[in-house]
């Protein structure tokens, strides 16, 4: 085999010695052919087309009209593919469309008008950063009222959110019923801290939220791992799985899309890969399931009782992480906050105590959880980006712990590889 050429060295010169060349001021090398492919990990609904446990690498999705058709405008899948092409970038993006369980229900929860309005008002809906205003007048009844929201929100974003709402019939038809989209456990994040319901001003009545009533049977992800363990690779995964107890590689879910991602990047494998995740739960919660992680290959973003699902968080965060280790790889993400050229569209948790203390965000990254803060004004910042693994054994142990260190990794295998094939 040739060497690599040095300047002014003969790469047939049969003499041994140790010869080194630093070249500054040379930009990223050229020649890897890897674009760092994206494959997003959801649930499609019945008006998509897409099969369910299918991975169709001959066709990777062309538009958020493509999106659509092929997984349902209401899906989890959608909403997740939303999230990333909030960010700019040219990026081929391939899906899986997770099969629910046959046997799973959806979450909902109720929304209860309690009398007849005295004033003139707009009635408030939010979800996930989105807003729509419900006029009120004087004299209308706790019905009108339910009827003018599920009107709305029924119609919401050209009928894109990932639920529907329903007026109860006589009798109970000053409530109304919001059910998610799709179906399982999970779905319960969907309605439960990104959705609720206000007046603008006082007119004597109320509209009350009754606690979530969640969604059962959780999907498996054991047919979708073999898809994508024997296809790609897809650099970057983005999975909308979420547990608050410690996962397990035999989970058939978070765990087990971890240990997967891990197994791959062996020398029986070869396929570097990034496994990335949104997680909503407690402080506390976050360093249980990223220590049973422990993977320098998986990212997970932790934002307390978000107005995100944890699918959109990882699939927005994963947008920018690519963005910026595309133009470097080993881009450092501390500190990124929305600017001309980058974007961070995450809304901050409703409740201001929900914004990570400085004490909760030195235990999240001590332990494995990338941070997302907020300033005063709600805007979204990246506190620092790291990988999940913090632990050698029981010991702890930080020389993995930026999360640039598998992009760079990679990038350098991928430019050793191409300079390898040019030269023998």
């Amino acid at each position: 085999m040739a060497g690599f050429p040095l300047t002014g060295v003969d790469p047939l010169d049969p003499t041994p010695g140790i010869i080194r060349e630093i070249q500054f001021a040379q930009g990223l090398v050229s020649g890897s052919s890897n674009e760092r492919t994206v494959l997003i990990y959801g649930n499609k609904t019945s008006a998509g087309s897409e099969t369910a446990d299918t991975l169709d690498t001959a066709n990777p999705i062309q538009s958020l009209d493509d999106c659509y058709a092929r997984f349902g405008r209401r899906s989890e899948w959608a909403w997740m593919y939303r999230m990333f092409t909030a960010v700019p970038q040219s990026a081929t993006i391939y899906g899986i469309a997770v099969a629910e369980n046959g046997s799973g229900t959806a979450a909902s929860c109720t929304f209860t008008f309690a009398t007849t309005a005295t004033g003139t008002t707009n009635l408030i809906v939010e979800w996930g950063g989105y807003q729509i205003s419900v006029p009120v007048t004087t004299g209308d009844t706790a019905i009108v009222q339910a009827a003018a929201v599920t009107a709305k929100i029924n119609s919401w974003e050209e009928g894109t959110m990932p639920f529907t709402a329903e007026q109860g019939a006589p009798t109970d038809d000053h409530i109304v019923t919001v059910t998610t989209a799709n179906l399982g456990p999970r779905q319960g994040l969907v309605i439960d801290k990104p959705l609720r319901m206000y007046y603008q001003k006082s007119v004597a009545t109320t509209v009350t939220k009754s606690a979530i009533t969640a969604g059962t049977n959780a999907d498996d992800y054991v047919n979708a791992y073999a898809l994508a363990a024997n296809a790609g690779p897809f650099y970057y995964q983005i999975n909308p799985g979420h547990t608050t107890s410690a996962p397990t590689s035999t989970d058939n879910g978070v765990g087990e899309g971890a240990a997967m991602i891990l197994s791959q990047a062996l020398p029986s494998g070869g396929k570097g890969q990034q496994m990335i995740f949104g997680f909503v739960g407690t402080n506390a919660q976050l360093v249980t399931v990223c220590n049973a992680l422990n993977n320098v290959r998986v990212k997970m973003w932790w934002s307390e009782n978000s107005v995100w699902t944890p699918g959109m968080i990882a699939a927005h965060y994963c947008a920018i992480q690519r963005l910026r280790e595309l133009a470097h790889p080993g881009a450092n993400l501390t500190g990124y906050t929305a600017s001309d050229t980058f974007v961070l569209l995450h809304p901050p948790p409703y409740d201001a105590n929900d914004r990570p203390s400085a004490t909760e965000i030195r235990t999240a990254l001590n332990n494995g959880g990338s941070v997302i803060t907020w300033n005063g004004i709600g805007k979204a910042s990246i506190k620092r980006c790291i990988t999940t693994r913090s632990l050698n054994g029981s010991v702890t142990d930080y020389r993995a712990r930026e999360g640039h260190i598998p992009s760079v990794a990679d990038y350098f295998w991928d430019v050793f590889l191409a300079r390898h094939v040019a030269t023998v």
